[in-house]
Formats: C-alpha cells, sequence, structure tokens
C-alpha cells in the first residue's frame, strides 16, 4: 500500500544532502551511517532473539546523531544555510561532547 512512497534509504540520503555538512562530524560517511540506522531499524522492527542487543550497543549514540539531523533539517526548512546551519552546531558545546563521544566512522 506504500508503494509510493520513497524508502527510509532514500529519505535519509535526500535529508543528508539537503541539510550539507552539519552533521557529518556526528555521522561519518552518509552511505556508512545510513546503512547502519537501516540495520538498526530492521532489526528493532523485526526483532529476533539475541540480534536486538547487538542493535543496543549503539543505539543512544544512533539516536543522538538522528536527533541533530532532526535539529538540522529544521533549521534549514526555516531558511539558514548550510553555512549557517553547520556554524550553529560548531559553537554548541553539547554538539562537541556528542561529536568526541558518538563520532561514526
Amino acid at each position: 500500500k506504500d508503494a509510493h512512497e520513497p524508502n527510509l534509504r532514500r529519505r535519509l540520503k535526500e535529508t543528508l544532502a539537503f541539510i550539507g555538512p552539519a552533521v557529518r562530524p556526528l555521522s561519518g560517511r552518509p552511505s556508512r551511517f545510513i546503512d547502519r540506522v537501516i540495520r538498526m531499524r530492521n532489526a528493532l522492527t523485526h526483532w529476533e532473539e539475541g540480534k536486538a542487543s547487538q542493535a543496543g550497543q549503539d543505539l543512544y549514540g544512533t539516536a543522538a546523531v538522528l536527533t541533530y539531523l532532526i535539529d538540522a533539517a529544521l533549521l534549514r526548512s526555516i531558511g539558514l544555510s548550510e553555512d549557517e546551519v553547520t556554524a550553529t552546531f560548531e559553537n554548541n558545546e553539547h554538539f562537541k561532547w556528542a561529536a568526541s563521544a558518538f563520532a561514526q566512522d
């Protein structure tokens, strides 16, 4: 019934392209980040004994990255440029801490 809807991979790819490099210090390479999110979503949605615990290992860090991704998309949607969003995050102490704690490869 949802065949006309873009899949999660496409939505994440388009969102990352829209926001630009702002979350890259947290997310790492977009393709790897997207794969990680999809694997985690699938493990939690299609739960099997033993597999959910693997996803839980970096669930918090991935959730933190996704939170900043949403923030960046909202900032871009209200008119900030890619550079302004990047500068906003670079000057945010929590973002700096999260980048050091949860940075993805």
